[in-house]
C-alpha cells in the first residue's frame, strides 16, 4: 500500500496553521515523512498506566474533536467541499501524543473533508471493536468500554449513517468485527 505523503504533510501543516496541535513537517519526500521528535507518551499508554483517569481522557479527545469539527476543511484542504470540516479519520488515544505544550495528533494519512461527527462516529465504532474482540485484554475491553460511555456523554451522539459507514470502512481491516461493533456502538447510542 502507498502511502500518500504529501498528502498527509499538507494535511498536517494546514492544520497547525488552523490552530490544531499537530507534530511539524520537517521533511516530505517521497515515501519518506520525518516529523519532529514528540518526547512523551500516547494517551493510551497514560490510561492503561493509571497515570491519566477515563474522565481525562475523554475530555482530551472531545477537545481535539472539537477543534477538528470547527475547522473548515475547505480552509485545509484544497478543492474541499463548502461546508465540510476537517476529518482526521484515525483519532483514537493511542493517536495523541501528550507532551510538554499538551496533547498532539499524530497520523494524519487518513485527514480529509467530511461531516460532523465523522471522527466521533469512527472513534466510538473503533472502541466498539475492541470490547467486541473476543480476543482483546480484558483491561483493554473495560478501558475501552468506559472511554466509549465517556465520550458520548460529553459530545452528540453521530448519525447512524456516519456509524455505519465508520463500521464499513473499519471492516476492511482484518479481524475487525465490523458487524459487532455495529450492533454495540448503536446500542450504546441510543442508551
Amino acid at each position: 500500500l502507498e502511502r500518500d505523503v504529501a498528502s498527509e504533510s499538507r494535511a498536517m501543516s494546514a492544520a497547525a496553521l488552523a490552530g490544531i496541535p499537530v507534530p511539524r513537517v520537517l521533511r516530505a519526500q517521497g515515501r519518506d515523512l520525518v516529523l519532529e521528535y514528540l518526547p512523551g507518551s500516547t494517551l493510551l499508554a497514560q490510561l492503561l498506566s493509571g497515570d491519566r483517569s477515563v474522565d481525562e481522557v475523554a475530555d482530551i479527545l472531545v477537545e481535539l474533536l472539537r477543534v477538528l469539527e470547527a475547522t473548515p476543511a475547505a480552509s485545509v484542504l484544497p478543492g474541499a467541499p463548502e461546508g465540510s470540516v476537517l476529518v482526521h479519520h484515525d483519532l483514537h488515544p493511542d493517536n495523541v501524543m501528550v507532551t510538554a505544550r499538551g496533547p498532539v495528533l499524530i497520523d494524519w494519512d487518513g485527514a480529509r473533508a467530511g461531516s460532523e461527527g465523522e471522527d466521533v462516529a469512527h472513534l466510538i465504532v473503533l472502541l466498539a471493536g475492541v470490547v467486541s474482540d473476543p480476543e482483546a485484554d480484558p483491561a483493554l475491553v473495560i478501558v475501552a468500554e468506559k472511554l466509549a460511555h465517556a465520550t458520548l456523554a460529553r459530545c452528540v451522539a453521530p448519525r447512524d449513517e456516519l456509524v455505519a459507514s465508520a463500521a464499513a470502512e473499519r471492516g476492511s481491516i482484518p479481524g475487525f468485527r465490523a458487524s459487532s461493533a455495529l450492533v454495540l456502538t448503536r446500542q450504546w447510542i441510543d442508551s
